[in-house]
């Protein structure tokens, strides 16, 4: 009969975060309380707006990657083309710039209407200027 029941208590780790701050489980501060609330609700909304911009910066530079993986590839296929191209016309004797090719096309790829579309579109430009400009 001599033996009460003890009440339910709380054992921490010595340790364990939980015993450094027990006091706030134990009592609360008569006028700090509302100073808490308002330093955890500007801790969140902080946190909130790191996490933000860090998904915008995640976005960004997956986006940014992807931009140079397809400008990489372009440029390795480009720089390919032109392995291949300079390896066949080793085996052709070019012509100097300016020599008709055999289907009337200028070496420099344009037909005679081409180059004369380009002379008058280069005319139209120069309008008003004078020709050192």
């Amino acid at each position: 009969m001599g033996v009460r029941p003890r009440k339910a208590e709380r054992h921490f780790a010595p340790s364990s975060l939980a015993t450094d701050f027990a006091w706030v489980y134990i009592s609360r501060p008569m006028f700090g309380d509302a100073k808490l609330r308002k330093r955890v609700s500007d801790l969140e909304e902080s946190l909130e707006r790191i996490q933000h911009s860090f998904k915008q910066l995640q976005v960004e530079w997956t986006e940014t990657y992807d931009k140079f993986r397809q400008l990489h590839w372009r440029v390795a296929k480009r720089a390919k083309q032109l392995e291949e191209s300079t390896a066949d016309s080793a085996d052709v004797p070019t012509s100097p710039p300016g020599d008709q090719d055999v289907s009337g096309a200028d070496v420099t790829g344009l037909t005679p209407q081409q180059i004369e579309a380009q002379r008058k579109i280069l005319a139209r430009r120069m309008r008003g200027r004078y020709p050192t400009q």
